[in-house]
């Protein structure tokens, strides 16, 4: 949990190479793959917080191609 696989990560970089403008299904994979744990102590807090971390990379990258609105149905 927590992670892309090489599947979806090949899929997600064949999107920016293409300008893709679809990127929902991401979104999807990111809600069913990734949970935010609550933390107890800095050492986890710094753990969890390098998903979030990986997570607005991708979207970083998405958002210089893309202008679509996106739809999240889990609030983090």
């Amino acid at each position: 949990m927590n992670y892309l696989d090489h599947k979806t990560e090949v899929k997600y970089v064949d999107g920016l190479l293409a300008h893709s403008q679809e990127w929902q299904w991401l979104i999807n994979e990111i809600e069913n793959n990734f949970q935010i744990n609550k933390t107890g102590s800095w050492e986890q807090y710094l753990i969890e917080s390098q998903h979030i971390k990986d997570i607005f990379k991708y979207f970083v990258k998405i958002l210089e191609i893309c202008d679509k609105e996106w739809k999240f149905s889990k609030k983090f």
